[in-house]
C-alpha cells in the first residue's frame, strides 16, 4: 500500500521552485570563505539577481551574494600527476612456468605508470567593503555545466566586460 503525505499548496510551490532552482545550480564543496566547516557540501544556485550557496545537509546554512558585488567567477584546473610502481606477481609465475628464471624475471618486473588526479575548483571574488575576498569550493558536479552557467551569468556582475578590473581603495 502506497503511504500518502499530506501537502499544503505552499509545500508544493516550494517543491516545484526548488527543482527549477536546481536546474541552474552546481554542487561543490566548501573549502573556505564561508563561516562554516571545511568540506561540507554545499549547492551553489544562479537566481536573478543573486547567487544563493546553501548547505546540502539540512539547509540550515544559507548564504546570498548579489551579482553586483561579484567581480568575478573563476574554475582552475589542477592536476596531481604521479607516478605508480607495479609489479606484477601473476606475470612473474606464468613466465617462470614459460620461460624458467629468465621468464620469471621479465615478466615480474616493475612497470611504471602515471595517474593523474584532475580537480576543479570554483573561486568566487566579490567586494567585501573596501576590498576583495574569495569564496573557494571544489567542484563535484561537473565543470561543463559550471562554465555554462558562469558563462550566461557573468554579464550580471559588477565586472561583466572581459579584462575589466575593479579598482579597490586601500
Amino acid at each position: 500500500m502506497a503511504k500518502v503525505t499530506a501537502q499544503t499548496v505552499n509545500d508544493v510551490v516550494k517543491e516545484i521552485e526548488l527543482k527549477k532552482l536546481k536546474k541552474e545550480s552546481i554542487l561543490v564543496k566548501h573549502v573556505s570563505g564561508l563561516p562554516m566547516h571545511e568540506g561540507i557540501d554545499c549547492r551553489v544556485i544562479f537566481v536573478d539577481d543573486s547567487i544563493i550557496i546553501m548547505a546540502e545537509e539540512g539547509g540550515s546554512k544559507q548564504f546570498r551574494l548579489a551579482y553586483n558585488k561579484i567581480v568575478d567567477f573563476q574554475i582552475p584546473c589542477e592536476k596531481d600527476l604521479r607516478p605508480v610502481m607495479v609489479s606484477s606477481a601473476g606475470g612473474a609465475i606464468a613466465g617462470a612456468r614459460l620461460f624458467g628464471t629468465p621468464g620469471a624475471m621479465i615478466g615480474g618486473r616493475i612497470q611504471r605508470y602515471n595517474f593523474e588526479k584532475i580537480e576543479y575548483s570554483f573561486i568566487v571574488t566579490y567586494k567585501k567593503d573596501d576590498d576583495l575576498a574569495d569564496l573557494h569550493f571544489r567542484l563535484i558536479s561537473g565543470k561543463v555545466r559550471a562554465v555554462e552557467l558562469v558563462k550566461k551569468y557573468k554579464p550580471l556582475t559588477a565586472c561583466s566586460a572581459s579584462g575589466e578590473v575593479p579598482v579597490v581603495d586601500l
